[in-house]
């Protein structure tokens, strides 16, 4: 993304999504997630349900499951609409971390 930055390209919402996605595999991936959004905010580009999917999937393999539920409470706040998918991770998450009952 910097090298974006520094070659004055705006980067779009399908840059920031798979910059997100990758993050799932790093420690702390879900906390390098988060500062992205961020980021997203400061460039005015909106996040969409990949985005939120992406940032849901990186709480799966860290055992941040409270993160992952609300991740997903806070998508109406974007108007988002969850998909499938985006629940299926947040259910992963939720598992990986042995927290059945949620």
């Amino acid at each position: 993304l910097e090298l974006m930055y520094v070659r004055r390209i705006r980067p779009q919402v399908h840059t920031f999504s798979s910059v997100i996605s990758s993050l799932r595999v790093l420690e702390g991936g879900t906390t390098l997630a988060l500062a992205l959004v961020a980021e997203m905010r400061r460039a005015i580009v909106a996040p969409n349900d990949v985005t939120l999917t992406a940032l849901i999937s990186t709480c799966e393999g860290s055992s941040q499951w409270v993160s992952a539920l609300q991740l997903l409470d806070e998508s109406s706040q974007l108007h988002l609409q969850p998909s499938q998918i985006t629940y299926s991770s947040a259910m992963k998450a939720c598992i990986s971390a042995q927290q059945w009952e949620h």
